[in-house]
């Protein structure tokens, strides 16, 4: 029964992790910045392909580094003690971090309010690197594909300072899975990151069905309440998990 409940959470947290603000604002600048350099469908398909492709690997890729390093140290004690104690106050916090966000944007109903989301800093970051390798549409598609791959990964990686604390608690949950079967515990990391794309890949779908960058942004600002309840939820469950894995 616990299982299955781990399963359930494993899926709701990837989810939830794809349309949260940190990781649902990169994915409507990238859909605005292929309209506005008039990406042609094909051009589209192959970058948003290659993109999806990118972020699933490299999320994979960061989830296996912190699960090797956590199952190496699960045999010291004091080092797993204190990881799931960490763990434990970290979703607390973010629970009452996301709370507090969804009263404040409920009240003002402006976003750069919100104290859990992706830094200006990483934001402008993340726009420059996408700039830097796209900008030349006219690129061969193996280039422009390998763009996308690259723009994928790097993106990935800044933007798992923000999604990362839906993740790492995630992971947690995960690990205790290791103890009794450890293919399961891979399968679900691996499902963890096919939901987490999952909303990325709707986003590239619905624009080649014509919406506009403008439709998604809309859309965000519109159920922004609900995101941060909706993580609210997640934290609350997940910290449940942890503690009664305690």
């Amino acid at each position: 029964m616990f299982s299955r409940i781990t399963f359930w959470a494993i899926v709701l947290a990837g989810l939830t992790d794809g349309i949260n603000p940190c990781a649902f604002a990169v994915i409507v600048f990238f859909i605005s910045f292929l309209s506005v350099y008039k990406y042609e469908r094909k051009e589209i398909i192959l970058v948003g392909c290659a993109y999806c492709g990118s972020v699933f690997v490299a999320y994979v890729l960061i989830g296996l580094g912190l699960f090797n390093f956590l199952y190496k140290m699960s045999s010291f004690y004091y080092v797993m003690w204190g990881f799931k104690w960490f763990t434990i106050i970290l979703c607390a916090l973010f629970l009452i971090l996301s709370f507090y966000d969804f009263i404040v944007y409920q009240i003002t109903k402006k976003s750069e309010k919100v104290i859990l989301q992706l830094g200006k800093s990483n934001k402008e970051r993340v726009h420059k690197i996408i700039r830097y390798f796209l900008r030349d549409k006219n690129k061969s598609a193996f280039r422009l594909f390998c763009a996308a791959l690259v723009v994928g990964f790097l993106v990935s990686l800044i933007e798992a300072v923000c999604t990362g604390q839906v993740y790492l608690p995630t992971i947690a949950v995960i690990l205790k899975e290791a103890n009794q079967d450890f293919f399961r515990a891979m399968t679900y990391l691996f499902i963890y990151n096919l939901m987490f794309i999952v909303p990325l890949v709707i986003i590239f779908v619905l624009s080649l069905l014509g919406y506009e960058s403008k439709t998604f942004n809309e859309f965000l600002r519109k159920h922004l309440g609900l995101t941060k309840l909706a993580l609210c939820l997640l934290f609350l469950g997940l910290l449940i998990l942890l503690l009664a894995n305690m």
